[in-house]
């Protein structure tokens, strides 16, 4: 499924590296959308990594509901399924107002724990390397510069593969092993 992921995760890179508008980052959510069990079928893009690792297609796309849109906006990764009127957040963006919230620089005696829970969970789940030197956020495959606009709200440079890697195994995990997949 690591490798599944991999695959998708630069596939999306490559494909929007150049027409990600980072000021507006929902322009174009529709076009970014990766559509499972959809009426109009499947992303092209699932079906070709499904061929290129010789994965079940059928069997995958089984594994998930019926009409399941995953839409990636830099800062904000949520999906909607057939049939539900809300998106589901998969993956909130952390914002500099929210993080101050912390005690990591802000001007509390106390952290604020639940943040602080929140943060330790999301490093669990998405492992990553930290340069402190550049606040930057690395994988093998590629590399995000985080920074705070003076709205408070986080900047985000490029898509990190690891939010897709995590937001794939969010998917598996609610959807997939209920039907014997992942």
């Amino acid at each position: 499924m690591s490798i599944f992921v991999e695959h998708l995760a630069n596939g999306l890179l490559v494909r929007y590296a150049t027409s990600w508008n980072i000021e507006n980052p929902s322009e174009g959510a529709d076009e970014r959308a990766i559509r499972i069990n959809t009426p109009n079928g499947t992303t092209d893009l699932v079906k070709q990594i499904c061929v290129a690792l010789s994965i079940d297609f059928e069997r995958f796309v089984a594994a998930f509901p019926t009409g399941l849109v995953v839409y990636w906006n830099a800062g904000e990764v949520f999906c909607r399924i057939a049939g539900i009127r809300t998106k589901l957040i998969i993956w909130p963006a952390f914002r500099c107002s929210t993080f101050a919230a912390t005690r990591f620089g802000s001007r509390k005696a106390q952290p604020d724990f639940e943040a602080l829970k929140r943060i330790q969970y999301t490093a669990i789940r998405a492992p990553f390397d930290i340069d402190s030197n550049d606040n930057s956020t690395s994988n093998s495959s590629s590399t995000t510069n985080c920074s705070c606009n003076d709205a408070g709200h986080a900047t985000v440079s490029q898509q990190p593969s690891w939010l897709i890697h995590c937001v794939i195994s969010v998917l598996i995990d609610e959807f997939g092993k209920s039907k014997g997949f992942g």
